[in-house]
């Protein structure tokens, strides 16, 4: 399990470089191919984002805050996929929050994984 979070927490990263790089240098006033191929990578990478955090959730068996919040953020990633994959996420503006959301929510994810204290690790004390 522990292996998995830290390939979901890795494959976040990414999702923030891709968008900082989409944001900076890829936007312009007419799409082009590059622009169009990044943004359906993103779109991909979101779904097994969400994929993968949707096996994360389902090991955690106990009820908590953070197990909801991160069924609810995971949720996200299905829907951002679907808003890249439709071609509505145009603007800089856009791509700069989702920047700052992905490396905010990197941030977060690597500190949970970090702590003495993750949700399986409570989970195994509770079934010994």
């Amino acid at each position: 399990m522990r292996r998995l979070f830290s390939i979901f927490v890795f494959i976040e990263l990414a999702l923030s470089l891709i968008l900082l790089l989409k944001s900076e240098f890829l936007i312009g006033e007419h799409p082009n191919p590059v622009e169009f191929i990044v943004s359906k990578l993103y779109g991909s990478l979101d779904l097994i984002v969400a994929i993968m955090g949707y096996l994360i959730f389902k090991h955690w068996k106990f009820e908590s805050l953070f197990r909801k919040l991160f069924l609810a953020y995971t949720t996200s990633h299905i829907l951002r996929a679907m808003v890249f994959w439709s071609g509505l996420a145009a603007s800089v503006a856009s791509f700069q929050y989702l920047f700052y959301f992905h490396l905010g929510c990197a941030a977060v994810l690597l500190v949970a994984y970090l702590s003495d204290k993750t949700p399986w690790d409570d989970q195994r004390q509770s079934a010994s």
